[in-house]
């Protein structure tokens, strides 16, 4: 047997990345420090020829030089906004400190290698106010703006000094691509206030001068090789949830590689190969795929197709790709394609052998219309004569996606006793456009009775379901739709509501991207739509009979922690059952980048609150979560 604390025996890998030559890989190693409530990072190097490694302890942000001889990476320095940027020689092993930024957002090196473009955050910084004249004033996992302007410094590589600085009041949003050298020009990518997601303005800085490349477009460019400039998005989204491509523009007209694929290309940024294909991640039903489509955009190749998730990826001229993967009962590991599949790291492989995690069972059903939905479930070790409860999960979004990778939290509950659903219901990402957009203006009409009617496929399908002990639980939009499932119906007898949402009119006047999210899901006019009110749970409290918690974190600026605390508290004006646990840190996703004791805390008040409910079925709840 196996508990939450488990969780700390995994370990993080991110930003794979590969030299040019494609005789070199980089990647963070993320370990947790429970006891000292942290994570302790290194950077790894590693010879793909030789297996040799060289590490950076603390490292982060490795970007390769042109000529494959040096790595770019930062070390956090004392100061809490201030970094150091090292150059390390991949042959010996040995680095030396280039300079100290403040608000470092990315570091790129020029063609020739004779340069680094540094892309640093610059705000007010009173220590006494922020400041604001634009929309949203704050942003998730950034905080507030506070009149934040992009500054670029083109710095030496070799003596840090300054060759060109320019600012640009842009603002600077987390995972987004800033800027790629497009030959010995800098292209970066200005998202618009009005929508930061979907509208932007492509520029291009050369000789000293900036100028507009593309105006008001909804894609941005992501890599180039000197000649093509790859872009990633939409020629023109008139809706968020639009399917996003990929695109070349060679100085003439823009040409379309993937649209007709139909599926979604968003969750990783696209690589040019050296081979003339673009590499590329696509969702393809619970899938997250690896492809490749040649630059003519007739030949498309399937490289993995495994039932997995490739999470991100980087591409060498030499025709290696190294990505992280992860499966159902695989946690995350590094690989290389060259050709075939090699498997370069083995951090989780071991745990996971022997833990033995749950497979994933496939659950293909049809809905109230005929629709036809995926879902997936882990069943527990079950006694032939005895039921266990089941969990729904609810994935956000809404355009999110269940599928083919590790759950801990469900891979945990299923080993405790519990089967463990999850659904795709429309709405859903990894299915063509037409089923992302059935949502729009009915967020939890239609998908919530997707998701009903999987558990009921469930029930039937598989006798050991006791359909008396069912709980549910989601985040973000999941949270929503937890809300949404307490005033709508009975069956569940627990749910867990976590950084949800409950009152679209304050959503969309107080969350990051509410002004402009809202307004596209759920209606136009939001003093004049009757969705705000009728798509809002906390409007139905009186008929909410289901023991619900909800957890949310402080520094939730998505999906704001008023959304929580005002549900929470008009349930128990009504003397409903009613919970709430705030975490004092952590942004949206607080469940994936908290602390480990932050972390720990999250899974042991889920698991016990659904312990108290549906097995013991106890009156009441206190948590028991000291760690």
């Amino acid at each position: 047997m196996w508990d939450s604390e488990t969780l700390f025996e995994l370990v993080g890998l991110s930003d794979p990345r590969i030299s040019r030559s494609g005789e070199w890989c980089a990647y963070v190693l993320s370990k947790p420090d429970l006891m000292g409530d942290k994570y302790d990072q290194t950077l790894v190097v590693r010879s793909l020829e030789s297996g040799e490694e060289r590490f950076a302890s603390k490292g982060y942000m490795p970007r390769f030089s042109p000529d494959s001889k040096h790595l770019g990476y930062v070390i956090p320095s004392d100061s809490t906004s201030k970094s150091e940027l090292w150059v390390m020689d991949v042959l010996t092993g040995s680095s030396r400190r280039l300079l100290e930024v403040e608000w470092l957002v990315d570091a790129l090196w020029s063609p020739r290698g004779d340069r680094l473009c540094l892309v640093t955050s610059r705000k007010r910084g009173d220590a006494h106010l922020y400041f604001e004249e634009d929309v949203p004033v704050w942003f998730n996992s950034k905080g507030f703006f506070d009149s934040e302007k992009a500054e670029f410094r083109v710095v030496d590589s070799a003596s840090g000094a300054v060759l060109e600085s320019f600012e640009e009041s842009i603002p600077l949003i987390p995972l987004l691509t800033v800027a790629v050298w497009h030959g010995e020009s800098l292209v970066y990518n200005s998202p618009s206030r009005e929508n930061p997601f979907t509208k932007f303005t492509v520029r291009i800085r050369e000789g000293g001068v900036s100028r507009d490349l593309f105006q008001d477009v909804s894609y941005t460019a992501v890599d180039s090789d000197g000649r093509t400039l790859l872009l990633h998005g939409k020629p023109k989204k008139a809706h968020h949830a639009e399917h996003s491509y990929i695109y070349l523009w060679d100085g003439g007209k823009v040409e379309a590689l993937t649209e007709k694929y139909q599926w979604n290309n968003s969750w990783a940024p696209p690589k040019l190969g050296g081979d003339g294909f673009v590499y590329y991640v696509s969702a393809e039903e619970g899938r997250l795929a690896l492809n490749r489509v040649g630059v003519d955009g007739y030949t498309q190749q399937r490289i993995i197709y495994d039932d997995c998730w490739v999470t991100m990826l980087d591409v060498s001229p030499a025709n290696r790709v190294v990505y992280v993967k992860e499966s159902p009962t695989q946690p995350a590991e590094v690989y290389m394609w060259s050709g075939s599949e090699t498997q370069l790291t083995t951090y989780n492989t071991a745990l996971a052998a022997r833990l033995g995690f749950k497979p994933l069972n496939k659950l293909k059903y049809r809905s109230f219309d005929g629709l036809e939905i995926d879902g997936w479930y882990l069943k527990p070790q079950l006694d032939a004569s005895k039921k266990a409860p089941l969990i729904v999960f609810i994935h956000g979004g809404p355009k999110g996606m269940y599928g083919y990778r590790f759950d801990f939290l469900g891979q945990l509950l299923a080993q405790k006793g519990y089967y463990v659903l999850y659904t795709n219901p429309r709405g859903s990402d990894g299915y063509d456009e037409e089923f992302a957009m059935r949502i729009m203006h009915r967020y939890g009409e239609e998908d919530f009775e997707d998701i009903l009617k999987g558990a009921d496929e469930l029930i039937k399908r598989d006798g050991g379901v006791d359909p008396e002990r069912m709980g549910v639980t989601g985040i973000s939009g999941g949270g929503y739709l937890t809300n949404w499932a307490v005033t709508h119906t009975e069956k569940f007898k627990a749910a867990v509501s976590e950084n949800g949402i409950s009152n679209w009119f304050t959503m969309y006047t107080y969350s990051d991207i509410g002004y402009w999210f809202c307004r596209d899901l759920i209606g136009e006019n939001p003093l004049e739509s009757e969705e705000y009110r009728k798509l809002s749970p906390i409007y139905l409290a009186h008929k909410v009979n289901t023991p619900i918690l909800f957890i949310h974190s402080v520094e939730d600026y998505r999906c704001p922690l008023e959304q929580s605390v005002s549900f929470h508290h008009l349930l128990k004006t009504l003397h409903k059952e009613s919970y709430i646990a705030v975490f004092r840190k952590g942004d949206h996703a607080h469940s994936i980048n908290g602390t480990p004791k932050h972390r720990l805390k999250r899974i042991k008040l889920i698991q016990q609150f659904f312990d108290a409910k549906l097995v013991r079925q106890q009156v009441g709840f206190t948590p028991k979560i000291e760690t």
